[in-house]
């Protein structure tokens, strides 16, 4: 088995999965890292200064290099870098290659094969995880608001076609029609859905998110109230709106962000109306694609028999079996042969009949873990420093008023 240096110690690059899915080819036997302050021992390897790299490399009879970074022009930096080492002779890999890619898809494959379906959530512990991402969110929507200066809003605010964006979904909106309310759950700042679609139906698009108060602060100060991004909690979605009252619920690359998928997916089905659907796109399996960093914490997956999965490391559903009873589930893997950042899932949800929340959840239990959310995001917001994210965004909300 040849042997490998993973180049790169940061989330990404000292993610104990990365490590998984390269032994299964290599034998990793350390890191580099231009920073290496205080560490010295990752995941029991140990990590190399880059000015010892040659050294070590030659020592070691390494023969692959993989750059373990997501950012495409840090990769051109690190490439440098070797160039300027004279390391033309390593076997140079990154996260986009194809042979990464076959790597990570053979790791799902095998995942799946030794997969046990559990479902314990630790709702507390979870809840923190998440809490603790809340501001690097918003601060990526502030930075991507200033990267573009705002002109991504502008855009999906003037858009009016409902599947311009998601082609995917063009053959869903036949069955939606004129004034049906469509709920685009973890939406962001403002929906990517249009109001109109191709047959000529308006809709009443609604954005819902946790983080919406942050986000209207980055909208025109005269946007129209039904513009706005509604709060809502994904996982007691069934609280902010009544039983069976929306025709339709989105869901893209926001189910992998939930402290619990399977309550969340419930919430949703609870609120929609008999034989309406639920739609969701998805990178396939995110959390292994992003190395469980940031809110990446569940994998939105299918096995052989097009089942839709949701699983992580401590936890797996197959919800296609456990919603039978109430909901008929559609799998379409998208861009299943192609490299990892192009394959995509998406799944169709249709309700099948009425039934009550409690069937499902304990809603006692519900109530102690909406206190405690709430008692956890007070003490994140009175212990952590927000100002430069206040200054950000008076600013932008400023500018907003001119």
């Amino acid at each position: 088995m040849e042997k490998c240096l993973i180049w790169g110690a940061g989330t990404i690059g000292s993610s104990s999965v990365l490590i998984d899915i390269l032994s299964q080819n290599y034998h990793v036997m350390a890191y580099c890292d231009s920073n290496i302050s205080q560490r010295e021992i990752i995941n029991g390897l140990h990590l190399i200064n880059i000015q010892n790299v040659n050294k070590y490399l030659e020592k070691e009879k390494i023969s692959v290099i993989l750059i373990a970074v997501m950012d495409r022009n840090i990769i051109k930096e690190i490439l440098k870098v070797i160039e300027d080492k004279n390391l033309n002779h390593i076997r140079i890999l990154n996260l986009y290659d194809a042979e990464y890619s076959q790597m990570e898809n053979l790791y799902l494959m095998n995942m799946h094969k030794k997969m046990k379906f559990q479902w314990d959530i630790d709702f507390q512990n979870q809840s923190k995880v998440w809490i603790d991402s809340i501001a690097s969110e918003i601060q990526y929507w502030i930075n991507e608001y200033h990267s573009t200066k705002g002109k991504f809003i502008d855009e999906y605010l003037l858009n009016n076609q409902f599947e311009k964006y998601f082609f995917e979904y063009r053959e869903f909106a036949e069955g939606l029609g004129n004034n049906d309310i469509v709920l685009d759950i973890g939406g962001g700042i403002i929906s990517k859905f249009g109001c109109i679609t191709e047959r000529g139906c308006i809709l009443n698009v609604r954005t819902v998110d946790p983080l919406a108060h942050w986000y209207n602060q980055l909208l025109p100060n005269n946007i129209e109230q039904n513009k706005k991004c509604e709060f809502g909690l994904f996982e007691f979605i069934g609280n902010f709106y009544d039983k069976e009252s929306v025709d339709c619920v989105l869901i893209n690359n926001a189910l992998d962000h939930c402290i619990d998928p399977f309550k969340s997916i419930i919430g949703c089905l609870y609120i929609l109306r008999v034989n309406k659907k639920v739609g969701m796109l998805h990178r396939r399996a995110e959390a292994v694609y992003e190395k469980y960093t940031g809110m990446h914490k569940w994998n939105i997956d299918y096995n052989a028999e097009l089942h839709l999965l949701i699983w992580n490391q401590e936890n797996a559903m197959d919800l296609t079996e456990a919603l039978r009873d109430i909901a008929e589930i559609e799998v379409t893997p998208i861009g299943e042969e192609t490299l990892r950042e192009k394959q995509n899932i998406k799944v169709v949800i249709t309700k099948k009949r009425s039934f009550e929340l409690e069937q499902y959840i304990d809603l006692k239990k519900e109530q102690y873990l909406l206190t405690n959310l709430i008692n956890c995001l007070m003490k994140y917001f009175a212990e952590n420093d927000f100002s430069k994210i206040y200054a950000e965004l008076n600013s932008i909300k400023w500018r907003n008023y001119k």
